[in-house]
């Protein structure tokens, strides 16, 4: 191929006859110059004044697939070469153009196989020294050059590093000297080409590269087989240093060998390598530290991964490449994510991504069609979603619940935007309360919803003063319903957007219009109620907090002011000057309590005067009412009144103990009978020297229903309180009936019927023997000419209903006390007014009129219940309910002690009696058991014995009543004399009537006369043995 390219050109230089012609181009066009042209690694092309190919070397030949005969017979060629009218259009700018002007232009050439190569063309010189020639073309393949420079923009891209592609420098060393360049090679280093001509490579090569240089260029001289290809240092004019890739081969110059350089400046290169090494590492860094996954699939296969994607997914590094990047996502996902690729969607996804352990997670999927190293390729960027998803799903959740309650609400709330107030969502409230749709609402103007322009801009205005300033702001209008009618409407709103009112509010809207009329009302009602008040003649104070209203009446009753008593404080500092302390502790005390209360309390009015008043209040909330009325007179007229009933209820005691005094005094002599029997057959059988015990023992029983009956009348006759305690009402009531017996005439038959497990009572057993004398006493003024008097007892359960219809009764246990007489009965009229005070059906003189009411409070004051069935001609029956005493409490037994013989000492006692026998009977009991006994007639006699020696007397036992110095004073002075004496106060007064007493003079303790000898000698022994 080589002759025939040879050959054609030598016909060419050699004119039509085939010879080369002499003196011209050919003379100058030597054989050695042509051998390097057709052996150049470049591209070389000569051609034509009439634009064919003249010249077509080795590397065209091997780059186009076009051998030189081909191409210099083709006419075609160009249009061959560029298909493509702007490349032909490039190629013959590059024929025309000046040599001088002329930039390296690169486009597309098409090869005999119809690829197409990528050309850096240039031009040498339109002067050619072959005549009818008419350029020289050079031509060097960079398609590989611009596939890596593709795949340096790749990686551009990738990193953001951008590559630029160099001039090559052409030159030929012959023996170690530059011998040809060109202007790119001279203009690497910084030279003009005729600086470099004649001087030797080796100059230019940095030292350090040298040796190599050297040695690979020698072992190509040699024919070795070096690399053809390779970098190395350039030391420039300026000494800076240039990286240059050399591309080398040996020819023949002017006859002798030499090396044809082609050489590269890739400093820039080189440079951008490091940066993009560099910047590959900083970029692979970042994206390990990112929070997404970054994955790159070519082909639908991971070839590379960040270090989150590994940690998402939970595969390791080799793990992950390889794999489908499908085969990451839920079955159900894996179709639809192959669609999402193809799509070149720039929307994100969402699927439902697996893990490498099986686990499950929502992803948020991302690609984007990329290139990477050369090849095309998705890059995804994969985004854990699941705390988002889990959100949504929530806020769904929440914006649904919400949505509900603002539906469900029993007010209207909506949405309104902008400045000019347009209603967006309603709730469907709104919709109900203005006659309007949801869907009519949405929309309109707000300016709709008002009766006219004024009071919608009056709203305006106060939306824009008050939102501003806090982002809330409420007031009331009036809007105009669908229908027409007009409501009063409370209008509340609250920024969207607290810094920029034109995103709008949030408002709520409530009907009113029912609360302003019953506003209305109450206005008026209040208006009257104060007029009522105003007009009332009780005081009435209104507390509001420290704040008294107070009316008309209280400045009557207190003198005061109104205006002087407008506080709390005021009130208490005006009006309870006495004691304004104790006021407010009650009144504290008083507040506390619940429901309506009421106290009278002694007030000072203004002029001084002294006022009981009856102080009542009640609540509400925080507000008190208080309600004054002035009861003076009507206490006086109270405590007069129960003076003169609790004298009468004493001398109805003195009747009634009138009444009995015959009885009871048949009964002592019964008593006293009894005694002197039986002591008279004692003394008798001692003389005898047969004495009988149990004649003595009579004695003693008989003496002890002396003492029962004693004490039965002093309790009967004192004025004290009663005490409850468990009581066994069958007893007590049979006492009673045996005092009955012998007081009540005899034609009156007395009876008992009594239930053999009625329980214990909680009462006072002197205030039920009182009660049943009274209704035995009642039934005998009914029986003039005789009769029955029937007692009962039986257990009784009372419940709700029956408590219900008797107030005061507790539901419970009770014993049911039954009185019921044959006698005379009562009409309605009576009955009516059995219990009232002072009222009597006897003849004037022969009662109080207090017998019934004295029961009914008794009953009350045992907590329980009395009522009564009479008719004229058939009798009267006596209901009585007392409740049961609390479990575990037991009750006197009333039985006589068996015991004689009480516990002894060795003590010294002090008796202190006036009563001789007495004196001789106490010191006997005493003194057969162990004790020393000092006897004294009187308390000064008594203080005589204890002054000589205080340390000589364990105990003293004390008479209260004596002549001279009592009991009491007698104590008096023993204790000052010796604070820690111990006496026993003896007295014949019922115990309940000496307790108090004994309590406040500090006694140790007390026995009653009569007393037995055990029971004197137990409390001796107690009293001794306390501290």
């Amino acid at each position: 191929m080589a002759e025939v390219v040879d050959e054609k050109i030598e016909r060419m230089v050699g004119g039509a006859s085939g010879e080369p012609r002499q003196g011209n181009g050919a003379e100058r066009l030597t054989g050695g110059i042509l051998r390097m042209a057709r052996q150049m690694p470049i591209l070389l092309l000569g051609f034509g004044l009439d634009g064919l190919v003249t010249f077509w070397n080795d590397e065209c030949a091997r780059v186009t697939g076009y051998d030189a005969v081909e191409a210099m017979a083709n006419r075609d060629m160009a249009a061959r070469l560029c298909p493509e009218g702007h490349d032909r259009q490039r190629l013959r700018e590059i024929l025309v153009t000046p040599e001088d002007d002329f930039h390296e232009r690169e486009f597309s050439l098409k090869t005999k196989d119809g690829a197409l190569k990528t050309i850096a063309w240039s031009n040498i010189s339109r002067s050619f020294p072959v005549e009818g020639w008419a350029s020289w073309v050079v031509g060097v393949d960079v398609s590989g050059r611009r596939a890596a420079e593709t795949a340096l923009r790749i990686s551009e891209e990738k990193f953001h590093t951008l590559v630029d592609s160099a001039v090559e420098g052409i030159n030929v060393a012959q023996e170690g000297r530059l011998c040809y360049l060109n202007k790119s090679m001279a203009a690497m280093l910084g030279y003009e080409p005729e600086e470099l001509l004649g001087h030797g490579f080796h100059e230019l090569i940095h030292p350090a590269d040298l040796p190599i240089v050297l040695e690979r260029h020698y072992s190509r001289l040699r024919g070795g087989s070096p690399p053809n290809v390779y970098p190395f240092r350039l030391v420039a004019k300026d000494n800076r240093v240039r990286w240059a890739e050399l591309k080398t081969v040996i020819i023949d110059w002017e006859g002798r060998p030499a090396t044809l350089n082609l050489m590269r400046d890739i400093t820039d290169r080189r440079n951008i390598e490091q940066a993009l090494r560099d910047g590959e590492r900083r970029y692979q860094a970042l994206a390990d530290a990112t929070f997404e996954s970054v994955l790159i699939v070519e082909r639908g296969r991971c070839v590379e991964a960040n270090k989150t994607a590994l940690a998402m997914f939970g595969y390791d590094h080799d793990q992950l490449l390889e794999r489908d990047f499908c085969d990451l996502f839920a079955d159900t996902a894996c179709q639809e994510i192959r669609r999402f690729m193809q799509s070149g969607s720039a929307e994100p996804m969402e699927a439902e991504a697996r893990r490498g352990d099986g686990g499950f997670f929502w992803a948020e999927v991302c690609c984007r069609q990329a290139s990477y190293q050369g090849q095309a390729v998705t890059v995804c960027a994969v985004r854990d979603v699941t705390a988002n998803k889990t959100a949504q799903i929530e806020l769904r959740r929440s914006e649904a619940t919400i949505r509900g309650i603002l539906n469900a609400a029993p007010i209207a709330i909506g949405i309104m935007v902008g400045a000019e107030r347009v209603l967006g969502w309603s709730n469907k409230m709104m919709s109900e309360m203005t006659g309007f749709s949801v869907e009519e609402l949405e929309g309109m103007p707000a300016s709709g919803l008002y009766p006219d322009s004024q009071e919608y801009e009056r709203v305006g205005r106060l939306r824009r003063e008050l939102l501003p300033a806090t982002g809330l702001g409420s007031g009331e209008t009036v809007w105009r319903r669908k229908d027409g009618a007009l409501i009063d409407v409370l209008l509340s709103g609250a920024l969207l957007n607290p810094d920029d009112m034109a995103d709008g509010l949030v408002y709520t809207a409530l009907d009113i219009t029912q609360r302003k009329k019953t506003e209305q009302a109450l206005k008026d009602n209040e208006e009257r109620l104060r007029k009522i008040v105003e007009g009332l003649p009780l005081g009435a104070v209104l507390r509001d907090g420290d704040r008294l209203y107070a009316n008309k009446a209280v400045e009557d009753i207190t003198g005061w002011a109104r205006a002087d008593l407008a506080t709390v404080a005021d009130c208490f500092a005006r009006i309870f000057v006495e004691e304004p302390e104790r006021f407010a502790a009650l009144y504290d005390k008083f507040r506390s309590s619940d429901g309506p209360s009421k106290m009278v309390v002694n007030i000072t009015r203004r002029d001084g005067q002294r006022r009981a008043v009856e102080f009542s209040s009640s609540k509400e909330g925080e507000n008190e009412l208080w309600l004054l009325r002035d009861v003076t007179e009507e206490t006086k007229a109270a405590e007069e009144k129960a003076r003169l009933e609790s004298q009468l209820r004493h001398a109805q005691k003195m009747e009634a103990l009138g009444t009995l005094a015959g009885g009871i005094a048949h009964d002592f002599n019964n008593i006293l009978a009894a005694i002197i029997g039986f002591t008279e057959l004692a003394v008798e059988g001692h003389q005898e020297g047969q004495v009988n015990p149990a004649d003595l023992k009579q004695v003693l029983r008989s003496a002890e229903r002396a003492r029962e009956l004693v004490r039965q009348i002093l309790a009967f006759s004192r004025q004290t309180e009663a005490e409850l305690r468990p009581m066994d009402l069958n007893k007590q009531l049979g006492q009673t009936v045996e005092l009955l017996k012998c007081t009540l005439p005899k034609m009156i038959s007395v009876e008992t019927i009594l239930s053999g497990d009625a329980p214990l009572v909680l009462a006072n057993n002197n205030q039920i023997e009182q009660l049943l004398l009274n209704l035995a006493n009642n039934a005998r003024d009914a029986m003039p000419e005789g009769g029955r008097l029937i007692f009962e007892t039986e257990s009784a359960m009372l419940d709700d209903e029956f408590c219900q219809h008797h107030v005061g009764l507790e539901p419970g246990a009770y014993v049911l006390l039954k009185v019921s007489d044959t006698g005379h009965g009562m009409d309605a009229k009576t009955l009516s007014r059995m219990y009232d005070p002072f009222f009597s059906t006897k003849e004037v003189g022969r009662g109080t009129g207090l017998g019934m009411s004295t029961v009914y409070g008794i009953v009350k004051g045992h907590r329980g219940h009395i009522s009564c069935y009479s008719e004229p001609g058939r009798g009267t029956i006596f209901r009585v309910y007392l409740p049961v005493s609390p479990a575990g409490q037991e009750g006197a037994s009333g039985e006589l002690p068996t015991q004689i013989n009480g516990p002894g000492g060795t003590e010294t006692i002090l008796l202190v009696d006036d009563e001789p026998a007495l004196r001789e009977i106490g010191a006997k009991m005493l003194a057969r058991r162990g004790y020393h006994v000092t006897r004294a007639a009187s308390g000064e006699e008594a203080l005589e014995i204890f002054d000589a020696d205080p340390s000589a007397i364990d105990l003293v036992i004390l008479d209260v009543s004596m002549p001279g110095m009592g009991g009491h004073a007698c104590l008096r002075k023993l204790r000052e004399a010796d604070p820690q004496v111990k006496v026993i106060i003896a007295s014949g007064y019922s115990r309940e009537t000496q307790l108090k007493e004994i309590a406040a003079v500090g006694a140790s303790g007390y026995v009653a006369k009569p007393f037995r000898a055990y029971d004197l000698l137990t409390l001796v022994r107690q009293v001794l043995d306390e501290g």
